[in-house]
Formats: structure tokens, sequence, C-alpha cells
């Protein structure tokens, strides 16, 4: 039974009512449902009966935040409407669907706590920001847009790229405020940064360097890219064998391992 003169409702002759200094118009109570309706909720034996099993839940049951899981967006280029460039005998699409295949597996495996997700399956047509808006409404923690094409030179490529207008060094607004989709990259773009230096470093390394090149990292408008708020990047390597995907599958889950552990 309510006995401080604070509370909102005052018990007086087996019914609540409001005291004198709050009026039922400004009550948040009573701003679309009429008093009496409450005053009849209230009393009922219903909600006194659900009001005593929340409490008594409440206080034998202690909540604990389930633990946040990785969440790693694979975008493999292509889909049932596009093929992409042709690479030996087949089609960049399928190549790529099955290098995002392999990637999935393999960053579930070693990382516990990931769970990966690919943007497309096979036989699936997408249409323009449809991976953007599932990677941001899924609130995902990394994204990967992956692309290949035929490398006709002695040493295949690999060029990385981070979405940019080049406006980097602009600060964001210190208050609330709506940003385009255009602008979504800047929300991360130091991590952006931090990735795409541990992934090109880890492509330099002695393991790898000698089967590939790496260019860049590009800081571009990407268009794969675009409207991504989690740090995202876009990576295009040269095949000169259509099994050579295999060779990019450990650099890029180290630089994904190095960066979640730097954070």
């Amino acid at each position: 039974m309510p006995t401080s003169k604070k509370e909102i409702f005052k018990w007086r002759s087996g019914k609540y009512c409001l005291p004198k200094k709050i009026s039922a118009e400004k009550s948040c109570l009573a701003e679309k449902v009429s008093f009496p309706k409450i005053i009849s909720f209230y009393k009922s034996s219903t909600f006194f009966l659900f009001a005593s099993l929340i409490v008594s839940i409440g206080t034998t049951h202690a909540y604990t935040q389930p633990e946040k899981k990785c969440v790693i967006m694979l975008d493999p280029a292509g889909d049932e409407s596009h093929t992409g460039r042709v690479i030996e005998n087949t089609f960049e699409r399928g190549l790529t669907l099955q290098y995002a295949q392999a990637l999935q597996e393999e960053l579930e495996k070693r990382i516990p706590d990931c769970t990966a997700i690919l943007a497309r399956t096979a036989g699936q047509a997408t249409v323009a920001l449809q991976h953007a808006t599932l990677a941001n409404r899924m609130k995902t923690d990394l994204y990967l847009s992956i692309h290949f094409f035929q490398e006709t030179g002695v040493k295949p490529t690999v060029s990385l790229y981070q979405f940019s207008y080049n406006d980097d060094q602009l600060a964001l607004p210190a208050t609330l405020a709506f940003y385009p989709y255009d602008q979504a990259h800047r929300m991360h773009s130091t991590q952006t940064s931090a990735w795409i230096g541990i992934l090109k470093a880890k492509l330099a390394a002695e393991s790898c360097k000698k089967g590939c090149e790496v260019k860049g990292a590009f800081k571009i408008p990407f268009a794969p890219l675009i409207g991504i708020i989690a740090p995202a990047i876009g990576i295009e390597a040269g095949l000169i064998h259509g099994t050579d995907w295999h060779l990019l599958i450990e650099p890029i889950v180290q630089s994904i391992i190095t960066f979640k552990g730097n954070q």
C-alpha cells in the first residue's frame, strides 16, 4: 500500500486517486486512457497477481547479458544476374562464393565467438544497397567484399580498398545527427584503416609475399562498400588458376584475429 506523499497515486477509501497538485490531464497515465479505466484495472485481482509474479521473478532470478558474438559479413561479388569476370573456364561469381564459404567455415572454426554470414547464396539475385542494409540491420562488426579477376601477370596482385571521399579528416558532429547513406563509412573509418593495415601486413609477410603482390590500401568511393557502417574492406585478387583463392584464406583469418585482439 503506497504511503509516501510523493507517490503519484494515493490510497483513499479503497481507491487510487491523484494528488491535488497533479491533474489527470498532465499525468502520463491519464494522457490517452480515461482515469476510471485505470482505476478499474489497478483494482482488478488480475493486475495484483501479475504484479506479484513480476516481483517474484525479478527478485529470484538475476538477468545476465548474453555474450555478444562477433558478426562478420562476407560479400562475394556477383549474383544470379551478374556473372562477373571470366576466370579460366568459369565465372567470378562462382569462385567468390566458393571462397566465401571456405572462409566462413575457417573463421567459425578458429574464432569461437565468431558468426560469419554470407551476403548471398547461389542463384540469388540482389538489388542496390541490399547488402549494406542487411549488414547495418544485423549490426555486423566487420564486412568483407570479395572480388576476383583473371591474372595475366607472372605474380598475382591483391588490391585492398577502403570506402572514402577523402573526407576522413573531417570531425564527426559531437551531438546526435542524421547521416546520409554515403557518409556511413565515416563512423568507423579509423577502425577500418586499422584493420586494412593489419591485413596488408599479413599479405606482405614472408609466408605470403612470394605468392602475391599487394597494392593499396586505396581510399576511394568503392561502390560495393557504400552505406556500410561497420569497418569494411574490399579485396580484389588476381587468380592465375581458379583454385588460387585458397592462398587468401589464412591472411584474412589472421588479420581478423589480430584486429579483434587489439580492440
